[in-house]
């Protein structure tokens, strides 16, 4: 019997311990991990021994469900010349004449039909079928009670959820992830009816024919629907809510919130407190930095209501700025003079809130310097933009509290939820009291209260989504990108039809052969943003939104200024002119990580085809 090390002490490592064990050949001796804070942890039945280099065994397996991850941690062993283990559940069917990689592991309840291929390090779900002579590549994931049928072709990192996935043509990008209820279908070619897209950039030609690899039905009315920005899954998330399921823990306490709070904290280098919602975050971030009754709190114009909400909640008055043309965010040249204005009159604002628009990094420096200078806090709304760089550190991390959101269209997802990050231990101390209704602390639990809370907290099962979303939250960021990307190809010689800047904090022009002077600043992309010049398209940003929903496309206007809405017309306003042009002008593209070619396709079509309708 050999030994064996699973490397992963997550969910999906422990499922593969487990199926390690019934196949009768190995003896499992613990797992390795690459988190310090997870070494020495005691599992039940298995330890956490420490990074896999610290390990001996005769064999490994990588438990890890996130194509990624498991990727590059099974090339760094293989280069190490560690041995790879091949593990299948005596619980599954294993053709005689299939072939199946090393690394690979086949759960319960699989079925690998003759003639089929499994590459190196794949995972076949529970429950997913491999028909004959199917060929999944190295690194794929078919996710739990999935089919791939005979002769299809699954290509190396691919992952495929709960799907029938067909036979398809040869694509120069294959497709991310196949969804529920969907499938590929075969095409030897483009018909030559169908036309092709074409992309144009930069000197280089390219064609995406929607026609070839597309999903099963036809886009436009009455099919299927290409939706703005929707979750998208690894695969981690469910087991990790089928454990909060089997421990009984769903409630606000539990194993995952608390590790859900410590990837957090390591991750921003901050204390982090899970929490309801992230309005529920700028509301306590809010309460945190001392805002009242009567206080003003300066917030962009330019930005969804949740930002400003809270400061009603706390009965202070908003004052909204306009944005800087060159990012959308807060103009903090115009905030340096509002307050210059406002010291001289003895009235200075509280606090800012700096939201950071669409995944862009807002221009926190000189913000943070005209906040020093005067005493003003910074609350960050970082709520769309998780992941998003600012001068080589991360947004939320750069004012007084920062706040992010886990709604289900954000770049990761808990289906709700959110997270407040704040310097010391203390301010969270605070939050979480004031989230879980402030209860004081007595002996006999008798719920005494000696000031307002809130029911603000999230639960240990949302948390186990967040957990498994957070796996992925790199190659959800890279995939929005290159989602925006293949927009800005394909839209570059179309007149009157801009792509939304990005900053480039920090680098001396933004021309041709810019030279860094500092890190790179990043934009998540979590929308794909563009503005509509009427005279030069031939049609508004309005009228193309209706032209993309007669066609069964969801794009929305970039976000009505605050200024503007009936719930705030009575506040006041410095400036407000460029966030009116880019509500009136800005359209926000499907965005989804999960965005297939043949629907982005779709979409680049159909915009191509308003223009001078």
């Amino acid at each position: 019997m050999k030994s064996l090390v699973v490397v992963g002490a997550g969910r999906h490592g422990r499922v593969v311990a487990e199926t390690a064990l019934s196949t009768q050949g190995y003896a499992v001796v613990g797992f390795a991990d690459e988190e310090p804070a997870k070494h020495g942890l005691d599992l039940g039945r298995w330890k956490v021994l420490g990074h896999w280099r610290d390990t001996v065994a005769d064999e490994y397996v990588v438990g890890i469900g996130s194509n990624p991850i498991r990727r590059r941690i099974y090339e760094s062993l293989v280069a190490e010349g560690r041995q790879l283990a091949t593990i299948a559940s005596d619980r599954a069917s294993v053709s005689a004449d299939a072939r199946v990689g090393r690394g690979s592991v086949i759960l319960a309840g699989a079925v690998v039909q003759s003639g089929a291929v499994i590459g190196e390090n794949v995972v076949v779900n529970a429950g997913a079928v491999i028909d004959h002579d199917a060929s999944v590549g190295p690194h794929a994931h078919v996710g739990p009670h999935s089919t791939v049928e005979s002769f299809a072709r699954v290509h190396a990192g691919e992952m495929v959820a709960a799907a029938t996935f067909r036979p398809r043509i040869e694509s120069r990008e294959p497709l991310p992830i196949v969804a529920e209820d969907e499938a590929i279908v075969q095409s030897a070619k483009a018909p030559d009816s169908a036309p092709a897209v074409q992309l144009t950039g930069r000197g280089q030609d390219a064609h995406m024919a929607p026609t070839v690899g597309t999903r099963l039905g036809p886009f436009g009315p009455g099919h299927h629907r290409i939706r703005l920005s929707i979750p998208h899954m690894c695969g981690e998330e469910l087991d990790r809510v089928r454990e909060a399921f089997t421990t009984n823990w769903l409630s606000t306490v539990g194993p995952n919130l608390t590790a859900l709070e410590e990837r957090f904290t390591n991750l921003l280098g901050r204390p982090s407190l899970a929490i309801a919602s992230g309005t529920a975050g700028l509301h306590l971030a809010l309460r945190l930095v001392g805002v009242g009754p009567g206080d003003e709190v300066v917030s962009p114009t330019l930005t969804f209501v949740a930002s400003c909400n809270p400061i009603l909640y706390e009965g202070a008055r908003p004052v909204f700025l306009d944005s800087d043309r060159s990012s959308w965010n807060l103009d903090p040249q115009r905030f340096a003079e509002f307050v210059r204005l406002r010291a001289r009159a003895g009235r200075l604002p509280k606090a800012v809130v700096v939201v950071h628009l669409f995944g862009q990094p807002a221009d926190m420096d000189p913000v943070l310097a005209t906040c020093r200078e005067y005493g003003i806090a910074v609350v960050e709304d970082a709520a769309e933009a998780l992941g998003a760089l600012y001068r080589g550190r991360l947004v939320g991390t750069l004012g007084d509290i920062g706040v992010f959101s886990f709604n289900g269209n954000k770049v990761i997802t808990a289906t709700s939820g959110g997270l407040l990050v704040a310097p010391g231990q203390e301010a969270i101390r605070r939050a979480r009291h004031w989230s879980t209704q402030a209860c004081d602390p007595d002996p006999l639990r008798n719920y005494l209260h000696s000031e307002i809370g809130y029911n603000y907290r999230m639960s240990n099962v949302l948390a186990g989504i967040a957990l498994g979303q957070l796996e992925v939250l790199d190659l959800r960021v890279q995939q929005r990108r290159a989602v925006f990307e293949r927009y800005r190809s394909a839209f570059a010689d179309l007149p009157g039809f801009e792509p939304q800047p990005e900053a480039r904090y920090g680098t001396k022009d933004q021309g041709p052969g810019t030279k860094d002077e500092g890190p790179a600043s990043l934009h998540t992309r979590w929308l794909s943003c563009f503005l509509v010049d009427e005279t030069r398209f031939g049609m508004s940003a309005a009228d193309l939104i209706r032209w993309l929903e007669a066609a069964n496309v969801e794009s929305r206007p970039v976000w009505k200024p605050m200024h503007t809405q009936p719930l705030y017309r009575g506040y006041e306003c410095v400036g407000g002119a460029v966030a009116e042009d880019l509500n009136q002008r800005g359209i926000c593209l499907p965005s989804s990580s999960s965005l297939s070619e043949a629907e982005q396709a779709f979409v680049i079509e159909r915009v191509r085809a308003a223009h001078f309708r």
